[in-house]
């Protein structure tokens, strides 16, 4: 289990995406919320849901109930990956430039040991990543992809909706 370092919630088995979608939006004060926000929220996840059954994944199921969903200030995730699941997801509800990037690292350990010396770093040469959350916009990434959350040095919450999927 990855060391997370801001609160969780657990959802009572059968939860719905409508479920997870609304509390996020209530921890950041907006209660009772409907139209554009919470509708873009859940056709964002249905939609990526629905590809995948056009391309012939019909049986996959969030593969566990524990959602992280506030990174108050101060807050960060440290260097983990998420095994026991094929993709992981980050749905980002609210943020700003200063809520901290999440950061992905080269999988390919063997560059930890031995790489020869980079003249210019770019897409091909570089260990790390680093990728600017944006408000409304899913994140897909493979479980085993090792990554972090830099330190939220804004004074307001950060709300992301991240869970991990398994084919079936």
């Amino acid at each position: 289990m990855a060391n997370i370092t801001s609160g969780t919630t657990i959802f009572e088995k059968g939860f719905s995406i409508a479920d997870i979608v609304e509390e996020a939006y209530e921890r950041i004060g907006i209660e009772g919320v409907s139209g554009y926000q919470l509708k873009g929220a859940r056709r964002s996840l249905n939609i990526m849901f629905q590809e995948w059954g056009n391309r012939g994944l019909h049986y996959w199921e969030i593969a566990n109930n524990t959602i992280s969903l506030v990174n108050g200030k101060n807050t960060f995730n440290t260097k983990h990956n998420h095994p026991n699941s094929y993709f992981s997801a980050a749905y980002y509800i609210k943020t700003n430039k200063d809520s901290g990037h999440i950061k992905f690292f080269d999988p390919k350990e063997v560059k930890t040991m031995y790489s020869p010396a980079v003249s210019e770093l770019n897409e091909f040469s570089t260990n790390i990543v680093r990728i600017k959350p944006e408000e409304g916009k899913l994140l897909l990434f493979p479980s085993y992809l090792h990554h972090s959350v830099e330190e939220n040095i804004s004074d307001e919450d950060r709300i992301v909706i991240s869970f991990n999927l398994d084919i079936k």
